[in-house]
């Protein structure tokens, strides 16, 4: 099964798919527990799954932010939600 996740990707997601990466499953728990954009406020711009992900990365690899792989986005939105 991973494998295929591997050859297919995620499905929603342009990226492709990391060992550290959530699947839809993982997702549907984890999306509960994050708040939505305030009320009266700029919607995100930001996708909170690539922005999950990208924090799984890091910790699970240990890599700096700034050596972040290009696939979850830029580095910035990423560590200001550490």
């Amino acid at each position: 099964m991973y494998l295929t996740q591997i050859s297919e990707g995620i499905p929603g997601m342009e990226i492709p798919v990391y060992p550290s990466d959530v699947n839809d499953a993982e997702w549907a728990l984890l999306a509960r527990l994050i708040p939505t954009s305030k009320p009266h406020r700029r919607p995100r711009s930001s996708d909170m799954r690539r922005i999950t992900n990208g924090v799984f990365y890091v910790l699970r690899t240990g890599c700096a932010w700034r050596y972040l792989s290009r696939d979850y986005g830029p580095a910035a939105p990423l560590a200001r939600s550490r």
